[in-house]
């Protein structure tokens, strides 16, 4: 006999099954329908933002891709005017020659030399014939902004008469027929320079310049023991003597010598090898140079007069150049030829004069050879 009320509950247990099967699979397919959301499904305007992703006119704020004119200051692209002011970088600089002026014409103004070792000279301008003070020099360094100077060393002219100026010179009259002497100051003479910076100058054929006791001075050669510059203020023997002189400087050769402000100097030649310092009829005298070849050229006259039984003289000019001296005496007159030798260059004094004028000027023309100086420039 069946058992209808055990066949009715497997029936409602079978039914409820097939009701729970299905409402399961309901729910997996609307999670299809909803996808999960991941960075590859977001719109592309709402991207995560990372580095790679970032507009290109927002770049990275590196030192490689600043702007132009927002440089890291530094003393390598300092602008011009501009510099770093430490008392050592200063001292540093200073090495070398500082003129008063951007250029030096026929004369030089104030003229700084800066030596290692903490030497200087300062050389007052030539342009000033009425100074006493013609150069100081001594120990300096720089402290806190400010050039010290111990002087230890004056030149100076005692005595002499006050004349009318030569019409290149700054001041109103020139002082002649003074002696010069060198002073030795124990305790030294202590001045102090306000200093500024180092600048840049490009308007100047000299690069550089520095501002020194309101002045600006332009540095016309790093080596202070530039010989040519240092020719510029010797104070030679000459300038002893009771004729007050001009120097003509060579610079096709490269020599200069002192002469007679008074003697009318002619042109240079086309040559330009010298010029004729006084020339009447009776009256030659002139300097002249040229290079030295090394033949048999370079000593022609020296040659030449020992072959006639002339004499022929060791000569030293006041620079310490060596050359030689030839005086060749024939009746009432006298040719006098004096050389000073340079290493590529030669100067020759020439002089022929008669014997009167020889006697009475003859230290003149020693003292003027004395004067020359071979720099051997071209």
């Amino acid at each position: 006999m069946i058992n209808f009320r055990g066949l009715r509950q497997i029936m409602l247990i079978l039914y409820i099954g097939i009701i729970l099967a299905v409402m399961c699979s309901c729910n997996r397919n609307n999670g299809r329908d909803k996808p999960i959301t991941t960075s590859r499904d977001l719109p592309t305007d709402i991207l995560l933002a990372t580095s790679s992703d970032l507009p290109t006119d927002i770049p990275l704020a590196t030192s490689s891709n600043l702007p132009t004119n927002s440089p890291i200051a530094t003393s390598r692209n300092l602008p011009a005017g501009t510099s770093e002011k430490s008392d050592e970088l200063i001292s540093q600089q200073l090495i070398g020659i500082w003129h008063a002026a951007p250029s030096v014409g026929s004369g030089y103004n104030n003229l700084f030399f800066f030596y290692r070792y903490n030497r200087f000279k300062l050389c007052y301008s030539q342009y000033d014939e009425a100074k006493r003070v013609i150069d100081i020099s001594g120990k300096w360094t720089v402290d806190n902004d400010k050039l010290i100077l111990s002087v230890d060393e004056k030149t100076v002219v005692i005595g002499g008469e006050l004349v009318e100026s030569s019409p290149s010179a700054a001041s109103e009259y020139s002082i002649i027929n003074g002696t010069i002497e060198k002073l030795v100051l124990d305790p030294p003479e202590i001045i102090e320079y306000e200093v500024g910076q180092i600048e840049k100058d490009t308007e100047s054929p000299y690069g550089i310049k520095v501002i020194i006791d309101g002045t600006n001075y332009w540095r016309i050669c790093d080596d202070p023991d530039d010989e040519y510059f240092n020719s510029l203020n010797d104070v030679s023997e000459i300038s002893n003597t009771d004729t007050e002189f001009d120097t003509y400087y060579n610079t096709k050769y490269g020599y200069s010598i002192k002469y007679p402000v008074s003697w009318d100097i002619s042109e240079e030649p086309p040559a330009g090898d010298g010029v004729f310092l006084y020339s009447t009829q009776s009256i030659d005298i002139r300097v002249y140079g040229g290079y030295l070849l090394g033949l048999g050229t370079d000593t022609l006259e020296i040659d030449d007069a020992k072959s006639r039984g002339i004499p022929v003289e060791d000569f030293t000019a006041s620079n310490n150049q060596k050359g030689y001296k030839i005086v060749e005496k024939n009746g009432d007159r006298v040719k006098l030829q004096i050389i000073i030798y340079g290493q590529n260059v030669h100067c020759h004094l020439y002089a022929d004069v008669s014997a009167s004028f020889y006697e009475e000027n003859e230290q003149l023309l020693i003292d003027m050879a004395k004067s020359i100086l071979v720099f051997d420039r071209d």
